[in-house]
């Protein structure tokens, strides 16, 4: 049995399938497809990463003790239009978190918490559109599931 791996971090699937479509929105990945932005009603245009990572770091490289992280992530969420995915890819490809650690009192706070603002981005009207989820499942499943059965019942009494 094959095992395989993402290119970018270290998930790991038994399906290639599985591990192309997490490659393409990995939020380690530089060149990656974010599916926040490209299923928000209306969809968002994605900055490149380098352009997001840029807008958080102002540049520099390795060096972040003078930093205004306040308001670089201000700068960051306003450049990413509030999308979390995005978010989240600049952080974790910038490396800032490992160069803001401090022995004495730990990681840097940056004032995102992933699942609140993914749960608030949804919450929001919820900026995916429903017609794209209404083509692949028009009925409940269940209620597909139902009908599935009727017909093999009157297939049976044939």
């Amino acid at each position: 049995m094959l095992r395989y791996y993402c290119d970018w971090c270290s998930r790991g699937s038994f399906s290639s399938r599985t591990m192309t479509k997490h490659e393409r929105g990995c939020t380690a990945n530089p060149e990656r497809v974010c599916g926040l932005c490209e299923y928000s009603s209306p969809p968002l245009k994605q900055k490149s990463t380098s352009e997001l990572i840029n807008c958080l770091t102002g540049g520099l490289q390795g060096d972040y003790s003078n930093i205004d992280i306040d308001g670089r992530m201000r700068n960051l969420r306003d450049l990413a239009e509030g999308c979390p995915g995005c978010i989240l890819a600049a952080i974790r490809q910038s490396n800032i978190m490992d160069a803001l650690y401090d022995e004495e009192y730990g990681p840097a706070d940056l004032k995102f918490d992933f699942k609140a603002e993914l749960n608030e981005w949804w919450g929001r009207g919820g900026p995916i559109e429903e017609k794209k989820f209404q083509k692949v499942w028009p009925e409940r499943p269940s209620a597909m599931l139902t009908n599935h059965r009727k017909i093999k019942r009157e297939q049976l009494l044939r």
